[in-house]
């Protein structure tokens, strides 16, 4: 990981950390080489069903509500764009979509 982190500092890339492990060597390797790391909050498409991703489309909307920020991930299949159109039409207001650059990384 200190070698994947090297290769991102020097080409001035970010580390997104998808959690797929509690035992992720990622932040501390990021942190030792100055990496700006961001960790998803959600995973979106676990269950490939529109209704599923619509939900947790909706877990990462309170989270974002009350942390202030959330991150999503999920993949291009028809049912996670199904949803985010489903959810577009319905999500919060106060919801504003951006990039992780725009969005900074974690403190």
């Amino acid at each position: 990981m200190a070698t994947v982190m090297q290769v991102l500092r020097a080409k001035g890339l970010f580390f997104l950390d998808s959690v797929t492990s509690a035992t992720s060597a990622a932040p501390e390797a990021a942190h030792t080489a100055g990496v700006p790391l961001y960790r998803r909050a959600v995973f979106l498409d676990n269950v490939r069903n529109a209704r599923t991703i619509l939900g947790q489309l909706k877990t990462a909307e309170r989270l974002a509500l009350k942390h202030g920020r959330a991150i999503a991930i999920g993949h291009p299949y028809g049912e996670t764009l199904e949803a985010l159109r489903l959810w577009a039409r319905e999500r919060d207001p106060h919801i504003k979509l951006v990039t992780l650059k725009e969005l900074g990384p974690e403190s």
